[in-house]
């Protein structure tokens, strides 16, 4: 009974911490507390974190005693660790420990997720570089050791252009597990229609629909065109932001204009709104 079976495997920032609320209340679904434990993308996990970490961060019963609440009605029982995408060595261990594990990706926009990854980062304290497109530049000469934010908790959590591989990541894991074990959401259709989302997420994991009918947005951002601000709340009303020009956003759409293309091919989804314009 305290063995997973359906993880919630990211990507950041793409609506997962909604998504894990809505599912988490459903009463056939256990979600652990706290939504991302980690356990299986430790490697990620810097030094200074581990550390401090708690036990279920470290080891496999330490994790599996997360799930010690759950009761015999909750049919799916998971965790909602979005590193565990990007974590290839992550993706193995859930493979061996839990063949038959269901996950769900979802997906944005890159030229979105970046800023938003950024605020949250601000937000964390996990970023000290309050411009984005510095930040951006910083990554070569921070993979040599160089101007690392000092409380980062994850290795790559400042690699802006790799945490939004997102056509790399799908690729991957649809390596790793059989297409039908994965179940991908797209942010823009969260957006335009939760409970469409919620209901096909639901006959994914072989549940009933619950009737839920609130789809409050958890963790969200504020965005505002011309390029792009976000926000996170910090110490009530004092608001980090990451504003963007067009000009770098383009930017943006044109480095990951290679990895949209990837998958509209892998998911047979038009995702011309993603490319440059």
């Amino acid at each position: 009974m305290n063995r997973p079976n359906f993880f919630i495997i990211g990507a950041p920032k793409c609506g997962t911490t909604s998504l894990a609320r809505y599912l988490g209340g459903h009463p056939h679904v256990f979600v652990t507390t706290p939504k991302e434990p980690c356990y299986f993308s430790r490697s990620l996990t810097t030094d200074r974190e581990q550390r401090r970490s708690k036990v279920c961060h470290r080891t496999l019963d330490g994790y599996l005693h997360l799930f010690d609440r759950a009761k015999e009605q909750h049919r799916l029982r998971g965790d909602a660790t979005t590193r565990n995408l990007r974590c290839e060595p992550a993706l193995l261990e859930i493979k061996a420990l839990v063949p038959e594990a269901r996950l769900i990706v979802m997906l944005r926009d890159p030229a979105e997720m970046v800023p938003s990854w950024h605020a949250q980062k601000l937000h964390e304290r996990q970023e000290v570089e309050g411009d984005l497109e510095k930040a951006w530049r910083l990554e070569a000469s921070r993979r040599q050791g160089e101007s690392i934010p000092p409380r980062l908790k994850a290795t790559d959590a400042f690699e802006y252009s790799q945490v939004a591989r997102l056509g790399t990541q799908v690729e991957r894991l649809l390596q790793i597990f059989p297409r039908e074990q994965v179940h991908v959401i797209f942010m823009d259709d969260l957006r335009l229609d939760p409970r469409g989302v919620y209901l096909r997420a639901l006959e994914f994991l072989g549940l009933s629909d619950d009737g839920r009918q609130d789809f409050e947005v958890h963790n969200k951002r504020r965005n505002s065109r011309g390029g792009i601000l976000s926000a996170v709340g910090l110490r009530k009303s004092r608001l980090p932001t990451t504003t963007i020009s067009l000009q770098f956003e383009d930017e943006l759409r044109r480095h990951f204009v290679g990895e949209v293309e990837k998958l509209e091919r892998i998911l047979g989804r038009d995702l011309q709104s993603w490319k440059p314009r």
